[in-house]
């Protein structure tokens, strides 16, 4: 992650942790995507997650995700995230293309910290 500080638990509980923009990962390059992602850090090195029952789960404990619409209406096995990799979620759940889809990202792929919704103007604002 060069430069950037690396997300971390102690000091960012609760969660979620704020966005990260990412580049895409080598199966995403596969797929002919180029752009980066914003996505919200959800797992980090060594943390199991898991998503049943519309909750996502945290090393067993219930992740409060007051920030998304609707709960997830999908299923995900409990994986747990490699050493120096982590794990993002999109906040529409049920519309967003990311780890559950592809998996943990690996730290060299972040690039940045998302701060500020532009898009739509009616949002304008902070990530919360």
């Amino acid at each position: 992650m060069g430069r950037l500080k690396k997300p971390k638990s102690g000091c960012f509980i609760p969660r979620p942790l704020a966005a990260r923009f990412l580049i895409p990962i080598p199966a995403l390059q596969e797929q002919n995507y180029r752009d980066a992602f914003a996505k919200r850090v959800i797992g980090l090195p060594g943390e199991t997650i898991e998503v049943k029952g519309g909750k996502v789960y945290i090393n067993g404990t219930i992740l409060k995700e007051t920030y998304i619409n609707e709960q997830p209406e999908y299923e995900m096995p409990q994986i747990k995230v490699p050493p120096k990799s982590y794990y993002f979620f999109g906040d529409n759940r049920n519309n967003a293309y990311d780890s559950h889809y592809w998996g943990p990202v690996s730290e060299d792929y972040i690039i940045g910290r998302a701060a500020k919704i532009f898009w739509p103007v009616n949002r304008i604002g902070p990530i919360r």
